[in-house]
């Protein structure tokens, strides 16, 4: 049986992982380490010493915290399997793209969430045969039925993500 152990760093990447725990636990033997707010040195050497004392075949990550990071440079010095969701993805004025690229070109397999995505790793090297397209797993937490039925209005959703480059204060374009 596979030894999975599914990595997350708190509520951004736990949250979009929970389907994926869900159905990976009656096919594999699946762990779960969140490495929540540690610093990334300590959040690597935990991870190295977790893995020394339970080895696991994969290590699964989602995304592009720097708590990730440290998961995947310690899979890879302990010479573990990484599976990453939400790689090809950009995060524009921020630093997130460059934390994410680099978990991507760690990982053995690529989860992404949609073709573009795919296109844009294979344009940073990775191996279209390494790439899958299969959509964004934190959809599987909306429960259509609770929503209920749609009712015509003047209704948006908008999220905003702040920038970690350059100036701060963006907020302000959205007010």
């Amino acid at each position: 049986m596979l030894r999975v152990l599914a990595v997350t760093s708190g509520r951004a990447d736990a949250s979009p992982m929970a389907p994926v725990i869900k159905a990976l636990g009656g096919r594999c033997n699946i762990s779960q380490l969140n490495l929540a707010d540690c610093e990334l040195a300590k959040c690597a050497k935990r991870l190295h010493n977790w893995l020394w004392m339970q080895r696991r075949d994969v290590v699964l990550l989602l995304g592009d915290r720097y708590e990730i990071l440290a998961a995947a440079l310690a899979a890879t010095v302990a010479k573990v399997l990484i599976a990453h969701i939400h790689g090809g993805e950009a995060s524009f004025g921020s630093f997130d793209n460059q934390i994410r690229d680099a978990i991507s070109k760690l990982a053995h397999i690529h989860f992404v969430a949609a073709e573009p995505f795919k296109e844009r790793l294979i344009a940073i090297g990775e191996d279209p045969e390494r790439i899958h397209v299969v959509g964004a797993p934190g959809l599987d937490n909306i429960d259509l039925d609770e929503l209920g039925p749609r009712k015509p209005g003047k209704y948006f959703v908008a999220t905003y993500h702040p920038p970690t480059l350059g100036e701060p204060g963006g907020i302000h374009a959205l007010i």
